[in-house]
């Protein structure tokens, strides 16, 4: 390996180093300016999430071919004049394999400007080509410009490993920003099971608390973690100049936890390696600066840090972990692997496909430069396995009778569903789900399951349907159905408990408005004794709010409530979870035949149908061959006459 090291003294200052040689200090005027930095960041996150009618294609290409430019204005900032220009061309010009430009600084601006994207004066990327450069992070401060200093960091350093894991912490505390806690952890998932299944186990902290993630590294008895993975906020404190990540304490508030005391705990744990999924955790907004958290990480021991600056599309999350993971179980180092996998996201740069206008078209991105690497040391390789051989799961079969999702996809509802799962991580028992028809309850129920299935929180779910149940004994049908997904014989209500107690099972009751007065007394006694076995829960859904049950009150949900029992009442969807829907639902065929409403105009439709997720459905069918203006005023006039049941108007006019 041969280094690079430039290294800040200030935001305005700063000393080249590779092997025995050094620069005086030199100037540096940042070429990237705020304004800069927020055009990326619209470019990553707002481009690929806009309506479709708002979409500007136009300015992201302006954007697209400014990013060569504002990587060469970085380079020219360092290496234009005098020593610096010499350092580097014998670097570049090195036969030395694995070189390495490493950014050392503490000021969170110069952390935060995009130096994945440097260009060389030929303008080729120093990260692509036939002998690249890795590109790193590290926080350093020195004592002396001329000087340079190694920072005293205790690194707890671990051999590769056979067999790694990877540990999930989704923090989403009460009043902080929120995002889908589903959305980088499915990708990650999907990415793991696709290209290094067997060889990587992923597990979920529950709750997202310190404390919890200090007692899990410390149990001896479960596997060692080797990678922690937290996906939440991190906040910068200007005038203390310390960053923070935002765990949550037990009532799920925030908690304000230093870098210095998680890479502390981390590092006594031997972490080889920590992943930030930020919310905001490596982002420069304002004056709060982000990055600095990541590097804050490394100097208090985590070896390695890898910062998503960005909220990115799920498919790139997929595609970036799913080569990082690919090449990491191929013994490849951390840094060599996530170079590797930044070039595939270089030449494969498409990412799914978008409406425009009448026509599909696919959607390319050059999102390649994400995430940031921060590290300290060498770079080290974690997997010391054979690739070829993972180890064969031995898991159950059978782990519940979930339906399939929809074509169109499931959208909407991670606040409800979080609130679920955190409510039973508080030890709520029973959850009761309840809404107009047509509301997505049962969707809810089966996604929520799928989740906590999926994530590990349950060994299994079993989906208990009333909708056309005809029967007399609802809770001899509930039996039934557990023994085929529980694969055991049962023979009674209490022989379900017994195995309930011994296992992690979710029980979902679906349409219990569909039963009688005396069969839903019988099942919903069943039900509460079910739900307080083990660790396994009860997930109800219904009509009506109120079951009339002294162990089923109709308390609201809420965080920080504590009851065995809880209701959550939906509402409509949100609006942009709305319009989401809808533009998944014109992948369906046929393909529309007249151009697309404008956003206004689609909400003002969906706002009389109370945005009901099956409303939507029907209506997004008639809007592929009629223009809205037309089905709005067709809605307005039946809803005159049926001004309670949208679902029924709306249906008429499809």
């Amino acid at each position: 390996m041969i280094e690079l090291n430039v290294r800040f003294t200030s935001c305005d200052r700063f000393v080249i180093k590779s092997n025995n040689r050094e620069t005086d200090a030199l100037e540096f005027v940042a070429p990237v300016n705020d304004g800069d930095r927020t055009e990326i960041r619209e470019y990553l996150e707002k481009y690929t999430s806009l309506y479709m009618m708002d979409v500007d294609d136009h300015s992201a290409e302006r954007t697209e071919a400014k990013l060569p430019l504002w990587g060469a204005a970085l380079f020219a900032a360092i290496f234009s004049v005098g020593d610096a220009k010499e350092i580097f061309k014998d670097f570049q010009d090195s036969d030395k394999q694995d070189k390495i430009l490493t950014i050392s600084a503490s000021h969170p601006l110069i952390l935060a400007l995009p130096w994945e994207l440097l260009c060389d004066s030929k303008g080729n990327y120093l990260s692509h080509g036939e002998n690249p450069i890795s590109i790193r992070r590290s926080f350093s401060q020195l004592t002396n410009e001329s000087e340079f200093q190694q920072d005293s960091v205790k690194q707890n350093i671990v051999p590769p490993k056979n067999r790694l894991r990877l540990l999930f912490v989704i923090s989403r505390p009460i009043g902080a920003g929120f995002l889908d806690p589903r959305k980088d952890a499915l990708a990650t998932l999907e990415a793991i099971a696709k290209n290094a299944q067997g060889l990587i186990d992923v597990e979920f902290l529950r709750p997202a608390t310190l404390d919890k993630l200090v007692e899990r590294l410390a149990d001896k008895s479960l596997p060692s973690v080797d990678m922690v993975h937290f996906d939440g906020h991190g906040v910068f404190d200007v005038n203390k100049n310390i960053g923070y990540l935002l765990f949550e304490d037990i009532g799920g508030n925030g908690d304000r936890v230093s870098a210095a005391r998680v890479g502390a705990s981390l590092s006594e744990a031997g972490i080889s390696a920590m992943l930030l999924s930020a919310c905001q955790t490596a982002a420069v907004a304002g004056e709060e600066a982000m990055g600095s958290v990541a590097a804050g990480l490394t100097h208090a021991g985590i070896p390695t840090v890898l910062a998503m600056q960005y909220s990115v599309l799920t498919s790139t999350t997929e595609r970036m972990f799913g080569a990082f993971y690919e090449h990491l179980t191929q013994g490849q180092r951390f840094g060599e692997a996530l170079e590797n996998a930044r070039r595939y996201l270089y030449e494969y740069r498409e990412r799914g496909d978008r409406q425009r206008g009448r026509d599909r078209v696919t959607l390319r991105l050059q999102d390649w430069f994400l995430p940031a690497l921060y590290q300290v040391g060498s770079d080290r390789a974690l997997f010391a396995g054979d690739p070829s051989q993972p180890l064969l799961e031995k898991g159950e079969k059978i782990r519940g009778n979930l339906g399939e999702v929809q074509t169109a996809g499931f959208w909407g509802r991670a606040r409800e569903l979080w609130v679920i799962e955190r409510a039973y991580v508080r030890d709520t028992r029973r959850v009761t789900i309840s809404g107009f028809g047509g509301m997505g309850k049962t969707y809810l129920a089966e996604e929520v399951g799928r989740w906590l299935l999926r994530t590990g929180m349950f060994a299994r779910v079993c989906l208990v349907g009333y909708a056309n149940f005809q029967g007399i004994d609802a809770v001899s049908y509930a039996v039934s159905v557990l023994a085929t997904v529980l694969e055991t014989n049962l023979i009674d209500a209490a022989a379900v408990t017994r195995v309930l107690a011994d296992r992690s099972v979710l029980v979902i009751l679906d349409n219990l408005e569909s039963l009688g007065a005396e069969q839903l007394v019988s099942l919903l006694d069943a039900a509460k004794e079910w739900s307080e076995a083990g660790e396994s829960r009860v997930l109800l859904t219904t009509r009506t709010p109120d079951l009339h049950h002294p162990d089923y009150p109709n308390y609201p949900i809420a965080i920080g409530r504590r009851s065995r029992h809880v209701s959550l009442r939906l509402e409509g969807l949100q609006p942009d979870d709305a319009v989401n829907y809808f533009q998944s639902l014109l992948k369906l065929p046929p393909a529309p035949r007249l151009d697309l409403p404008f956003r206004e105009d689609l909400l003002a439709l969906f706002e009389l149908v109370q945005r009901l997720p099956l409303a939507i459905g029907l209506l997004a069918a008639q809007l592929k061959d009629r223009q809205v203006l037309d089905v709005r005023k067709e809605l307005e006039e039946l809803m005159v006459q049926s001004p309670d049941n949208p679902l029924l108007a709306s249906g008429v006019v499809a």
